[in-house]
């Protein structure tokens, strides 16, 4: 076999140059390459292609050499050896704890994907949180209805009983997404051929979401309830809160 199939590129020889020419424009090609009968001593190949590039893309230069060397060395050398030159290296990776056996918890996509969505649901959660809980603290203020909760209840009462209404409104929506996790990670895993297989929730996983919630929340709700006391109008506590509200993402940025 001459390579010409070299599975996401197919090499299509054509009779001149003005005939690959033509398919190029015709787009029945992406691109077409001219080896030189003086290859052996030059190593020049001359690409040709419509689509404006700042350099090779790494895929096409891959499977020119990879077409290449089975070429050159298919009469003399076993199909074997050649795999090996074309591709020399397969790196698999064991991750040790530090008592030297092998780790649980291997360094996969999974340890990046699940702390990954696991801040952000987190911190969308947070925000919803807050914002909730300044909007209502400011049209209560404006539209007077608070004066009229006062007469009934104190100001501890009152912001106690809307940090604990809220907040256990989003413990609530950050539990379903718990528990739902593992069942959602099952349903992708299938969705995309088993590439998700290997990722693996640990099993305090759902202790961890709780506490990590309740210490988040509750900070954020502090700030919110000060700035919602403050300030003259919801508008206004809002454009203030992006400032706190910004930096429950700032893990996230470590992801980047």
């Amino acid at each position: 076999s001459d390579q010409t199939d070299q599975g996401l590129i197919k090499l299509i020889p054509f009779a001149s140059r003005e005939d690959a020419t033509q398919a190029l424009v015709r787009r029945d090609v992406s691109e077409y390459i001219i080896i030189s009968s003086d290859y052996t001593s030059s190593g020049t190949i001359q690409r040709y292609t419509l689509a404006k590039e700042l350099g090779i893309p790494s895929i096409t230069a891959y499977f020119i050499e990879s077409f290449l060397t089975w070429n050159l060395l298919k009469d003399d050398v076993s199909p074997e050896i050649i795999t090996s030159i074309v591709s020399p290296l397969k790196l698999e990776v064991t991750r040790l704890d530090e008592n030297g056996d092998i780790a649980q918890e291997q360094g996969n996509i999974g340890n990046i994907i699940i702390p990954f969505i696991f801040a952000f649901l987190l911190s969308m959660a947070f925000m919803f949180g807050t914002n909730s809980l300044i909007s209502g603290l400011g049209e209560e203020k404006e539209s007077r209805l608070i004066q009229v909760l006062l007469s009934s209840v104190s100001v501890r009462q009152l912001l106690i009983a809307k940090v604990l209404a809220l907040g256990a409104a989003g413990l609530l929506q950050v539990l379903i997404w718990l528990i739902s996790a593992p069942l959602l990670l099952s349903l992708a895993s299938s969705s995309f051929g088993g590439f998700l297989s290997d990722i693996q929730i640990p099993p305090n996983f759902l202790v961890l979401g709780i506490v990590y919630f309740i210490l988040g929340y509750l900070l954020f709700a502090v700030l919110s309830v000060g700035l919602g006391g403050i300030s003259s109008s919801t508008t206004e506590a809002h454009n203030l809160s992006m400032f706190y509200i910004l930096a429950g993402f700032i893990p996230l940025w470590f992801f980047a």
